[in-house]
């Protein structure tokens, strides 16, 4: 019995968590970043504030969790798919991988990392990305091919990776994310990416 209830709060928690990120998702479509307030969520959520700050610091705290949950949703899935086994071109299927996940959630990347977004959520987007491309540097060997150290070569391509994001989703460009992907790696790597088909 006691071994159950650590799994029953923690999913307690999740939900709570959820709710809340759901009721700020649903206030930013309807009206953006700006002005929403505490009360206005809690109310969406049907939860006390001190429920809100148990949870969350702030506003910007749950925003990023909105980015960030998101974000972990995509590596986990690119682990996954890789089943153990670094493909060829691993890079390549890295920024694809990103760019198909914004492609697929482009309406709140739109209002949360755009000129119109939190700066402060997009900052910690990036500097997330940054720390974890270092991981992958460290743990996979990836983007030797760019020859800087590894924390500007973490810079170069978070740094790119994200101006080309926040171009693609503000221009409402038609290039694919295929395309995209296939652009940054030529960019970045000199070389052509694997042939349209290529998968893990």
């Amino acid at each position: 019995m006691n071994n159950e209830q650590p799994d029953r709060h923690q999913r307690r928690k999740k939900r709570t968590r959820q709710k809340l990120q759901k009721a700020m998702l649903e206030l930013v479509l309807e009206k953006g970043t700006e002005g929403i307030s505490i009360q206005e969520i809690t109310d969406r959520a049907d939860l006390g504030r001190g429920t809100f700050y148990f949870h969350f610091d702030d506003k910007e705290d749950l925003l990023w969790t909105i980015v960030g949950d998101r974000i972990r949703d995509t590596e986990r899935q690119l682990i996954e798919d890789f089943e153990g086994i670094l493909p060829e071109q691993p890079e390549y299927f890295a920024y694809l991988n990103m760019f198909r996940h914004v492609e697929q959630h482009a309406d709140v990347y739109r209002l949360l990392l755009s000129s119109k977004g939190s700066q402060g959520v997009a900052n910690r987007a990036r500097n997330y990305l940054v720390q974890e491309t270092l991981q992958d540097m460290e743990n996979y060997g990836v983007f030797k091919d760019i020859g800087q150290p590894p924390e500007i070569t973490a810079q170069i391509v978070i740094g790119l990776l994200f101006s080309l994001i926040l171009w693609w989703l503000e221009s409402n460009s038609d290039t694919s994310a295929v395309e995209m992907a296939a652009i940054l790696y030529h960019t970045l790597h000199h070389r052509q990416p694997p042939p349209e088909g290529d998968s893990f």
